[in-house]
């Protein structure tokens, strides 16, 4: 469980060259099991992101706080993308960001890669997978 729980930015690019994103298809949901029961329950969710374009697409994993004594953090965001041409391999990059201070974080795709602007203190993860269109 991280000590410090704010809104974290995940960030999903693409090559758009093959991929578009399906307007109207993100949606994103924020979780929490308690440490009493172990019931999960719905902390937030929503069908806004926070920033896009034609190659990526950005929104805050709002971490559950101690008032309700959470035991477990999760949750996941999802949406659609269009092929634009078909049978080219491709990777999808994904990039998460846990702010350590109260200090706000954001997110910055920029071309190559990613920025990270706000907070000095951070943990970071990356992942990329390949596909197929």
């Amino acid at each position: 469980m991280p000590l410090n729980r704010y809104q974290d930015p995940i960030c999903i690019s693409w090559d758009s060259n093959i991929f578009s994103y399906k307007s109207g298809t993100f949606k994103k949901l924020d979780k929490f099991t308690k440490i009493i029961n172990g019931t999960q329950y719905t902390h937030s969710s929503s069908t806004s992101y926070a920033d896009a374009s034609f190659n990526y697409i950005t929104w805050y994993a709002d971490l559950k706080g101690y008032t309700a004594l959470p035991e477990q953090l999760f949750g996941y965001g999802t949406f659609t993308l269009t092929p634009i041409k078909s049978g080219k391999s491709t990777k999808i990059y994904g990039h998460y960001v846990h702010a350590k201070t109260g200090l706000g974080i954001s997110l910055a795709y920029k071309g190559a890669g990613f920025s990270i602007s706000g907070a000095s203190t951070y943990d970071e993860m990356e992942t990329d997978i390949t596909i197929k269109s």
